[in-house]
């Protein structure tokens, strides 16, 4: 399969302003036919529209105290991450391997080497990180708990674990999609790879809203795309959605599913590890097929969202 084939520059009206949009062509697995689609959808990139209000920042006043707990755990398991680096001119304490090695290379008569020890040293966190959030039109739906939608806990979500990630030094970004058919796959880009969370962001955060279906498959692919062009040590996709995916040209229901699943094993190979939240109570059985067992979390109470979200993302780049 191939990745964003094609580039180009097309430009769309939007509020009376030409809105700039990068699109690219992917191609898509049928099971059907037992292979990929060439070129068969296509992505349309663009800076998602700002709130055009006051950036709010209920978001940081309502979790004030668990940012901080999650920075206070991050910063512990950070500074008590070492790594051992052996066979040293200068070290710590001995390297007993290197040690036995010169010692028989001298009573070989041979020239011993003189690294014999090894160092402790803190290792530096050296991680990009992506969260996508599907912005379909379920999205929109109302928690019956506190008033809030769907859409509302995910960003307020993936802003929470992008203030704790850039707090310790890792590179974030915060991407949204929606579909409308495979010739309209739309790629909203929140927050550029950052090390910090800038006002602009919040606000073109603030200003997105649910709309169309939910083709997978592309929009993963896509920032499969994103992140493999990042050099470092681990590269991190979060994916949260609400359903499974579905499109207006799609009626065969396993057909997105198995593409899905495609485009994750697409990016493992791309030194892209994948992991899924979904706020559907019975996503079970099709996250399992597109994720794997281990790299899915469902949640019956989306409420938790907020709370959950950035302890399972630091679990996991610990």
């Amino acid at each position: 399969p191939t990745f964003g084939k094609s580039t180009k520059v097309v430009e769309e009206p939007q509020n009376n302003q030409p809105l700039t949009t990068s699109q690219y062509q992917y191609d898509e697995w049928d099971r059907l036919i037992g292979g990929y689609r060439d070129d068969w959808c296509t992505v349309l990139e663009s800076q998602a529209n700002s709130f055009g209000g006051h950036a709010p920042d209920p978001y940081l006043k309502q979790n004030g105290r668990l940012l901080s707990q999650l920075r206070r755990v991050l910063h512990l398991g950070t500074t008590n991450e070492r790594i051992c680096l052996r066979a040293r001119v200068h070290g710590d304490v001995l390297d007993t391997d290197a040690a036995l090695g010169a010692t028989i290379d001298r009573r070989a008569r041979r020239d011993p080497s003189q690294k014999i020890y090894q160092q402790y040293k803190r290792r530096k966190r050296d991680i990009a990180a992506l969260m996508l959030l599907d912005i379909s039109q379920s999205t929109a739906d109302i928690c019956a708990s506190d008033g809030r939608s769907v859409l509302d806990l995910a960003r307020e979500s993936a802003l929470l674990t992008a203030l704790t990630l850039c707090d310790a030094g890792d590179t974030c970004a915060i991407h949204l999609f929606s579909s409308n058919g495979r010739k309209q796959i739309h790629y909203e880009v929140a927050m550029e790879f950052s090390k910090s969370v800038s006002p602009a962001a919040i606000q073109r955060l603030a200003g997105v809203h649910s709309r169309l279906s939910t083709r997978m498959g592309a929009a993963i692919r896509h920032a499969t795309m994103h992140l493999s062009a990042r050099i470092c040590r681990q590269r991190l996709l979060v994916f949260i959605t609400d359903g499974e995916p579905m499109d207006i040209d799609i009626y065969d229901r396993r057909y997105l599913v198995d593409d899905a699943r495609c485009a994750v094993r697409e990016a493992k190979r791309k030194g892209v590890f994948v992991f899924c939240v979904s706020l559907d109570p019975s996503a079970d059985k099709y996250v399992r097929h597109i994720f794997g067992s281990k790299n899915y979390r469902v949640l019956d109470q989306i409420e938790s969202l907020p709370r959950l979200l950035p302890q399972m993302i630091l679990r996991m780049t610990a």
